[in-house]
This record gives structure tokens, C-alpha cells and sequence, in this order.
């Protein structure tokens, strides 16, 4: 299943019927492109972008500067809406692949046939686009028409999903669409933007050097992806920064209160570890620790680190070492923040520096330094197994782990979902030269919070709590194998946001099938309700 819709079901306007097929225009397919500067700037018109984070195992997608569903304006450019996708397999691409039949002297041929191909093979990658972006994207992207009804008043039809469509909208908007791709797998890459590219728009993959430069310490080699997380963390909260994702692989990257990479750490992530243990060994299973921390959750008292059977032992050594170790690195960082900010002079401490000028290691455009000082030494943890290690990284281990006598050092850390493309739009808004406004960012199993403004936010906030764990149930368009159009999950996290009415959550949604959305309040109520249903 590809990612399912962010608006709800019930919101579908009519769709326009698409009468002229045969004037599609001939179409030149856009391609990928590495990030050049200003080529790779927003264009002046341009509010609205979509960033792209390809990594190991998924497509994660983020819309820029789209009105909340709260909020009929649009937002600032820092990412609005989240959503996730798996791969692209080569069968989704392959009919553009057909298309490039040559004869024996190398050339196409150009008769009429081969343009109907062409365009029906590029028809079919922009219906392969749309499974994989919500509703109010494809709308971004076709537009709407106006009909005029039986009353004699016009009311709006979705264009039809085609090449036409897309050139007309673009007319309208007075610019194409631009994708910003963060990217660990060069085949996906190439992919993807054969996908993209069935519509016109401007494709660039976005370098390591974009975000940190080797003068800032960013070492060759370094993923591009970590240098994106620590750029969005940095925007968010200020200087010094640390990054703690738990994807795929575990990694931890910092940077020190002078802007510069203090460098950081790599080790498997929770899956790889089990997966290791089962394929290189007879006896041990391959044991599912996101289920397992879900009967965790169950117990009255936490397990303790002595287990006694084999999956548990070898799910309690694995969060005891990721935990322990954790710890460690967390009290590094702190007492060389500590250290350095102490060697600050008092006229060096006290200067404020606007960041458009300082570039990526001083923080985002538009702000100074003094005001984002990250003074609380806040942790930023990322990734699929981020909640898991907010939970290791608490006092009471988020009672998943009993660690005896073991003491913790008081961490205050806050969760964030698709740091990377906060990271993006820290970027472009700085090679734009556009102000870029650092978002509140809040989360409810945040162990310790800013005081002032912040810290009554994020108390008003707690009420939350009680959803994440909750059921749910959604229907969307594309049915799963059994021909379901329900989908059922349940609540994993949640984030609030500084909106235009106050304090606005999103909960992260995980389906049953593996996928994720992030929706409003408004929506996690609809899901509720479905859900007594089903």
C-alpha cells in the first residue's frame, strides 16, 4: 500500500472529465539535478516547495509553506504536513523505460505512435505520482476548474491527473512545483525522479556541503542525512546541538557552541542488531522489538536486566546497551558544551550575530545566535525508534527497563518528527535570502522544558497524553490485499506546534501494514469514531 491521503475522504471534490486527451502537450521529462547556487534557489513567486528524505527503507515526504488544516494561510516554509511511502520498485518506472526504443542508429523515432506512447507511459507515471502524495498535493499540482451547476452558480472540479492539467495549473501558479530530495540511495534517487519528473518541475538533490562544508567539519563521507538532522536541529533550538537517530542505523552527531561539527557515532540500529543475531547464529530468533515493547507495556513492573528466556534477554541486552551507551554520550557532550561556553568572553557571549551572514554552524536566517543559545542543552532524538529512545533516555527508563541502581543523568531531550526537512528549509531560506522563522516545537514526553512562553505551552500540551496508544480506524481510496478500505493502527506519538489558534497537535499514525501519517485533532476524532465501528 502507498501512502494513504492526509485529508479526510469525505473532502473530495468532483473530477473534471478529461475530453481533449490527444492535445497533451509534448513533454520533456525534468531531471535530477545536484544543488547549485542561486540555480537551486526558490524562485521569487515560489511559497510553496516539497522536500523528500530518501533513505534505507522508505520515501519521506514533507509539503512547505501549505496552510494548516487549522489555518486557511498559508504557513511559513518550515515543513507543515508528513507523510511516508515505501520504495519504488523498478515496475512502477518501467513503462518510461519502454519508451526509449530507438532504432539501429540511435535516434527515436518521431513518428505520431511513438508520441501516443510516450504520452501513455508518462500518463502512467503521474497516476504512480499520485498514489504516492495526499489529496491537497495532487490539487496543488492539477488544480481545479470551474462548472458552472443547475442553479446557474459554478462550483470547482478537480482537473483530471494529466500532463494538460499540470501546464495549466502551472500557468495559474505562475511557476512549476520545485522537489528538494535528501538522499541515502542513489537508485531510489534516480527513480523517484523519473516518477517527478512526469510533470513539469525542477528536481535537485541537495549535497552534504549544502548543509555543513569540511571548513565546519563536516568530514568526506559524512551522510548527507545527518548533516540535514543536525541543520534542522540547530534551527529549531540553537547552539550547541546534539542529534540522537534511531533509524536504521543508531547515530549521534554534534556540533559544538562555535557552529563547527564536533563529529559523532554509527552503530546498527534496534532492527539490524536482531536481524544480526538471527542470521548469523542457528539458535536465536529474529524477535520483533516493537512488539515486545508493546507487551512491555502491559506490565505492572518493567523487566529488569537479568532476563529469563532467550527473546527477552536478547531485547533487554539490546535496550540496556543502547540506553547505557546513550548516556554516556549525552554526558560527553554536555561537559564539553559546558567547557567551551565557559572559555566564552563576556563581550563574545553577549554579541549577537544574524545568521544570514554566519551561515549553516550558526544557526538559521533571520535569527541571532543569543536567542536560539540551545542554554538547556537540549537532546534532539529522530527517527522510527526515536520514542523508544526518549523512553531509555528518561529517569524511570519510560518503564520499559528496570536498571537497578544505575544512575541516569538528567537529560531534557524533545522528540521531532522529519527533522531532515527542517533542515531543508533552514537551507533554502538562507540561499533564498528569505527570513526563516524557528518553529516551537514541543512533545509530550519531553522530560524537562524551557521556562516562560514555552513552558506553560508545553503544559497546556500534556492533556495529550492520554491519546497516544489509542486505536484507530481510516478509510482511503486504495484498499489493502483483502480489498479493505479500513485501516487500522493505533496513536505512536505526537508533536505541538505554536499555530495561528494557540497550541495545534499532530499524532504520528501507524498502520497496521507498517505505514505512517501524521494528522490534525480534528482528524484523530474521526478516526475515533470509526474506529467503534470497526
Amino acid at each position: 500500500m502507498t501512502m494513504p491521503i492526509t485529508m479526510p475522504m469525505t473532502s473530495k471534490a468532483p473530477v473534471e472529465a478529461d475530453t481533449d486527451e490527444a492535445s497533451d502537450p509534448v513533454h520533456i521529462a525534468a531531471e535530477l539535478q545536484k544543488s547549485s547556487w542561486p540555480e537551486s534557489c526558490l524562485l521569487d513567486n515560489e511559497k510553496q516547495f516539497v522536500s523528500v528524505c530518501i533513505g534505507n527503507t522508505s520515501l519521506h515526504w514533507a509539503t512547505h509553506g501549505f496552510a494548516k488544516p487549522s489555518s486557511p494561510s498559508p504557513t511559513d516554509s518550515n515543513p507543515s504536513f508528513f507523510w511516508r511511502t515505501p520504495h519504488l520498485v523498478p515496475e512502477e518506472i518501467d513503462a518510461d523505460l519502454e519508451c526509449e526504443d530507438t532504432t539501429d542508429n540511435g535516434k527515436t523515432n518521431g513518428n505520431a505512435t511513438d508520441h501516443d506512447d510516450a504520452n501513455a507511459n508518462n500518463a502512467e507515471l503521474i497516476n504512480t505520482l499520485c498514489r504516492h502524495i495526499p489529496q491537497t498535493l495532487s490539487d496543488f499540482f492539477f488544480g481545479f476548474s470551474s462548472t458552472p451547476n443547475g442553479n446557474g452558480e459554478s462550483e470547482p472540479k478537480r482537473r483530471s491527473q494529466t500532463l494538460r492539467s499540470a501546464h495549466e495549473q502551472n500557468k495559474i501558479r505562475g511557476h512549476i512545483p520545485t522537489f528538494y530530495l535528501v538522499s541515502t540511495n542513489s537508485q531510489q534517487s534516480l527513480f523517484l525522479s523519473k516518477v517527478l519528473g512526469s510533470i513539469p518541475c525542477r528536481i535537485y538533490l541537495l549535497q552534504s556541503h549544502d548543509f555543513y562544508t569540511a571548513g565546519q567539519g563536516a568530514y568526506i563521507g559524512m551522510g548527507v542525512d545527518r548533516l540535514a538532522n543536525l541543520r534542522g536541529a540547530v534551527g529549531i533550538k540553537g547552539l550547541p546541538a546534539l542529534v540522537i537517530d534511531g533509524g536504521s542505523a543508531l547515530t549521534y552527531t554534534a556540533v559544538g557552541c562555535n557552529g563547527n561539527i564536533m563529529g559523532g557515532g554509527i552503530s546498527p540500529g534496534f532492527e539490524m542488531r536482531m536481524r544480526a543475531m538471527n542470521e548469523f547464529t542457528c539458535a536465536l530468533p529474529n524477535v520483533d522489538v516493537v512488539k515486545y515493547l508493546q507487551e512491555v507495556g502491559k506490565m505492572e513492573v518493567p523487566p529488569g536486566i537479568f532476563a529469563g528466556d532467550t527473546e527477552r534477554g536478547m531485547v533487554v541486552s539490546l535496550l540496556n546497551e543502547v540506553g547505557c551507551g546513550l548516556r554516556g554520550v549525552v554526558s560527553a557532550w554536555k561537559d564539553d558544551a559546558r567547557v567551551k561556553d565557559a572559555r566564552k568572553s563576556p563581550s563574545a557571549a553577549g554579541k549577537k550575530r544574524k545568521t544570514a551572514s554566519a551561515g549553516a554552524g550558526a544557526a538559521v536566517a533571520g535569527k541571532d545566535v543569543k536567542e536560539l543559545d540551545n542554554k538547556d542543552l537540549l537532546v534532539t532524538v529522530t527517527g522510527g525508534s526515536g520514542p523508544t529512545i526518549v523512553k531509555l533516555l528518561k529517569k524511570d527508563n519510560g518503564d520499559i527497563l528496570d536498571f537497578g541502581a544505575v544512575p541516569n543523568p538528567d537529560i531534557s531531550m524533545q522528540h521531532i518528527l522529519g527533522l531532515q526537512h527542517f533542515g531543508i528549509a533552514a537551507v533554502l531560506c538562507e540561499k533564498s535570502k528569505r527570513d526563516y522563522t524557528a518553529p516551537y516545537v514541543a512533545e509530550g514526553n519531553k522530560e524537562k522544558q524551557n521556562e516562560g512562553s514555552a513552558a506553560k505551552k508545553a503544559k497546556d500540551a500534556v492533556k495529550y497524553d492520554v491519546y497516544v496508544g489509542k486505536r484507530v480506524a481510516k478509510e482511503f481510496e486504495v484498499p489493502d490485499e483483502d480489498g479493505d478500505h479500513i485501516y487500522r493502527g493505533q496513536v505512536l506519538s505526537y508533536s505541538v506546534y505554536d499555530g495561528d489558534k494557540g497550541i495545534e497537535p499532530y499524532f504520528r499514525v501507524v498502520y497496521t501494514d507498517g505505514d505512517e501519517e501524521d494528522v490534525d485533532f480534528q482528524d484523530l476524532k474521526c478516526t475515533f469514531v470509526l474506529v467503534s465501528f470497526h
